[in-house]
């Protein structure tokens, strides 16, 4: 297995200097030219920090990297090729998780400190510097976390282009799914569930946090659950990606996408939270409905599929419309609503 780590590493050794200067450059010119100060000298206030831009270019690494280094597994040939290396699959997984967790966090170390120091270096630097080494070994562990996530959904894809699909599916289901929750008990959701419910939330707002303390501030949402929840995710991620192995086949290479953490599960329910949320409009559940039959088609590749994907599209607008009933019902009295509402709603109505 050694030997075939060090196979990996030295064939993605290009990779991960193209990544690296894609990352570096742009960060360090930022890091290196920006302006500390913005506003009039009566009303001033410090700039960006830094770490939206690494934060941002972390979370895009960890969405590239399992495009990278799973796509054997989308392609006839190099599956076979690689299934019949004298090695164990879960072996054969762990390496490429191994190299894939290296093309992020390697490029986004080296990107990091050679921002910090352009940083350092300039002598009207008004931040507490100290700060960013805490960020660093956060961003590190939010994003190994993130990575496990997105190395999961990705696989669940028997081609690359429906790979591509479950990763964005993933980083909004949540979001449809806290939605609905908050109108079923009309009252907002906490924070610290509503920011750390997706891919990116948890290292976006600890981003924003440090920030706040690098330029002397105080911030107001910390929370634990902005390490447990993607902590979870994460380990749901790797422990999925690794026990679902027994279930992989090589011939499912460059086919339809079947697994039940792919299409079969997450159509039906965007389509109906999509149309519960919206479910005074019979225009949206019409769209929603012609949306799911365009992404049925790219799915199935074919124009023309059976009588069960009708029933489970059909299904799922009964089910989004149910939903919303719930709603309606589950809602406080409260005053009527005006009347272009009130009309709009009788247009669009069943």
């Amino acid at each position: 297995m050694i030997k075939y780590l060090k196979y990996e590493l030295k064939k993605n050794l290009w990779l991960f200097g193209l990544l690296t200067a894609v990352c570096l450059v742009p960060y360090v010119a930022h890091m290196s030219t920006f302006t500390f100060w913005v506003g009039p000298t009566e009303d001033r206030y410090l700039n960006s920090t830094g770490l939206t831009n690494m934060t941002f270019e972390l979370i895009v690494l960890c969405y590239l990297a399992p495009l990278f280094v799973y796509s054997f597994k989308m392609n006839k040939r190099s599956v076979d090729a690689f299934y019949s290396l004298p090695l164990k699959r879960e072996k054969l997984y762990f390496v490429k998780t191994l190299v894939g967790l290296f093309l992020v966090l390697i490029p986004f170390t080296l990107t990091y400190w050679s921002g910090f120091l352009a940083l350092l270096c300039r002598p009207e630097n008004p931040y507490y510097m100290s700060w960013y080494v805490p960020a660093y070994f956060g961003a590190l562990f939010l994003g190994t976390c993130i990575y496990g996530m997105s190395a999961f959904v990705y696989t669940r894809a028997n081609n690359v282009g429906d790979g591509v699909v479950f990763l964005v599916a993933y980083s909004f289901v949540g979001i449809l799914i806290l939605e609905y929750i908050e109108m079923l008990i009309h009252t907002s959701m906490p924070w610290w569930l509503t920011d750390n419910f997706t891919f990116w939330g948890a290292i976006s707002q600890f981003g924003n946090n440090i920030g706040i303390l690098i330029k002397g501030g105080t911030p107001n949402r910390w929370s634990v659950a902005m390490f447990i929840i993607p902590f979870l995710l994460g380990g749901i991620g790797y422990f999925l990606l690794f026990y679902t192995l027994r279930f992989e086949k090589g011939e499912s290479a460059e086919q339809c996408s079947d697994s039940w953490y792919g299409y079969r599960v997450l159509l039906p329910l965007f389509i109906a939270l999509i149309v519960a949320i919206n479910n005074f409009s019979l225009l949206n559940r019409v769209m929603t409905l012609i949306c799911g039959i365009v992404v049925t088609v790219v799915w199935r590749h074919t124009l023309k599929f059976s009588w069960k994907y009708w029933v489970t599209l059909v299904g799922a607008v009964v089910l989004g419309i149910l939903l919303g009933m719930l709603v309606d019902w589950t809602a406080p009295i409260v005053n009527p609503p005006s009347q272009a509402f009130g009309v709009l709603q009788a247009l669009f109505a069943l």
